[in-house]
């Protein structure tokens, strides 16, 4: 009886260890093999849903954002669909989160929030995007500034805008966390509307 509990004891053991070997199959599914599949079904089964990658940077009067934020709606609604994190970090550790599942269709960057100095609001509409069925599109980077005319007197001030491609650290994170995801993105730049006010 010793004998037998003892030879099932060491096979535990064997396929225990044989299970955190690199490159043995497991049965759970890593995130990114899981939005992978999860775009893979919204095309087959036309659901009419896709995602959205997108980043933002924000400058207020020379001091870089904690945590700038992009409030995306669908035109002609006045609720946010989504809010995409531009990549930053807190406390030594990288962070975005800028990846978004959206039904497909238009969408508006309808505001553009900045933690410097307080809490700063920069309405629009800034930009627009499209998501499509089945796909992840890569919207890129909005970049942001802002100067006061005066910093004393603060009434007035100048903003700058500008999409740019996706900056190496947001597409190392991506390369990381999500290689397959990043891999299938289609990349079509979201479109300036107008200043922000």
């Amino acid at each position: 009886m010793k004998r037998q509990m003892m030879s099932i004891g060491i096979m535990v053991v064997l396929v225990l260890t044989m299970r955190s070997l690199p490159g043995h199959a497991q049965n759970a599914e890593n995130p990114d093999d899981e939005v992978v599949a999860w775009l893979a079904k919204q095309r087959a089964e036309h659901t009419g849903w896709g995602m959205a990658l997108g980043d933002v940077t924000m400058n207020f009067y020379g001091s870089p954002c904690d945590d700038p934020k992009l409030l995306v709606w669908i035109p002609q609604e006045t609720k946010t669909r989504a809010t995409l994190h531009g990549y930053h970090v807190a406390f030594f550790t990288p962070g975005f989160a800028g990846i978004k599942k959206l039904p497909a269709g238009e969408y508006l960057v309808e505001r553009a929030v900045c933690n410097a100095h307080g809490t700063k609001t920069f309405n629009g509409p800034l930009a627009r995007f499209r998501v499509r069925e089945g796909e992840i599109v890569d919207v890129g980077r909005l970049n942001l500034s802002f100067r006061y005319d005066n910093f004393w007197w603060q009434t007035s001030g100048k903003t700058r805008l500008a999409i740019e491609p996706l900056p190496p650290k947001t597409i190392d994170w991506m390369t990381k966390k999500f290689p397959r995801l990043y891999r299938a993105s289609v990349h079509r730049p979201m479109t300036l509307i107008t200043s922000p006010k």
